[in-house]
C-alpha cells in the first residue's frame, strides 16, 4: 500500500487513541491499540526504506546523502514553524 494509505490507518488509531484519552478509558483499552500503533510505525519506515532505496537507481551516494540531510532540515525547519505558531497563539490568548 502507498505512504498515503499507511499514514491514513496510523492517524485512524491515533484519533481511536485520542478518543480514549477523551473518555478517560480503561489502561486495557489503551494497551490493545499500541501494538497498532508500533505495526503502521514499522509498515511506514519500511515504506521508506523502500524509497530510498529506489532512489540509489537515480542518485549518486553523496546525492542520497544530500537527500537524508535535506529530510532533517526540513523535519527541524517544520518543527520550528510549528513552535513559533503555538507560542504566538499561546501570546493571543494570554491578551484577551
Amino acid at each position: 500500500s502507498t505512504k498515503r494509505d499507511l499514514m491514513k490507518d496510523k492517524m485512524d488509531v491515533l484519533d481511536k487513541i485520542e478518543r480514549l484519552v477523551r473518555n478517560h478509558a480503561d489502561e486495557k483499552e489503551f494497551e490493545k491499540l499500541f501494538p497498532e500503533v508500533a505495526a503502521a510505525n514499522a509498515k511506514l519506515a519500511q515504506e521508506d526504506g523502500k524509497f530510498f532505496n529506489s532512489l540509489s537507481n537515480l542518485l549518486t551516494a553523496e546525492q542520497r546523502g544530500k537527500f537524508l540531510l535535506f529530510e532533517r532540515h526540513f523535519e527541524q525547519e517544520l518543527r520550528e514553524a510549528m513552535r513559533e505558531v503555538q507560542q504566538r497563539r499561546r501570546m493571543r490568548m494570554g491578551n484577551q
